[in-house]
């Protein structure tokens, strides 16, 4: 029952937000990685109280955009990556699919996912805000040993639907 009650309450949140998927001017690159990568982590919900603060929902796109195109003009990749902490992963992954396109999803678990785990929970400078976006820098090498990755180096982390709809309207410089 109280699944059926999610599946229902996020369906209809879902389908008051605006329509941008089809409109997105985000567009994620799926090329191999190769150097530096600049790499965006959205945290946030369907049932997140963010989403009602004016013009956060829109603000995703936007910098999704900005931050593809600054990394490009400095020669830097740009990735993309959205944590829903919805219960169910089909209203975690339609929720941030009607926000922007991304580079890789994490969805479902509520703050137990993967996504929750690695971004906010190992990280002791880093709080169990929603929404968030954490800016990381890091390196892949792609060779006949294999892929490497770097860790992760924290560039900066904007904490609310008003941290972020700010840093956006100033076009989400990189720090």
């Amino acid at each position: 029952m109280r699944s059926r009650l999610v599946l229902v309450l996020s369906s209809v949140i879902i389908s008051s937000l605006p329509a941008q998927t089809a409109a997105s001017k985000y567009q994620p690159s799926f090329d191999n990685p190769r150097g530096q990568e600049l790499v965006a982590v959205l945290v946030s919900s369907s049932h997140c109280i963010g989403n009602s603060f004016p013009g956060f929902l829109a603000s995703v796109d936007r910098m999704n955009s900005s931050l593809a195109s600054q990394s490009s003009r400095a020669g830097v990749a740009f990735v993309s990556v959205g944590v829903a902490t919805d219960w169910e992963p089909d209203s975690g992954y339609a929720y941030l699919k009607s926000l922007s396109n991304f580079n890789e999803f994490i969805v479902g678990r509520n703050w137990f996912n993967l996504g929750a785990a690695h971004y906010v929970w190992a990280d002791s400078a880093s709080k169990p805000v929603e929404p968030q976006v954490i800016l990381l820098e890091r390196s892949t090498t792609m060779d006949s040993a294999g892929v490497r990755i770097s860790r992760d180096r924290v560039l900066a982390r904007y904490l609310g639907a008003d941290a972020i709809v700010s840093w956006v309207k100033q076009g989400a410089p990189r720090p």
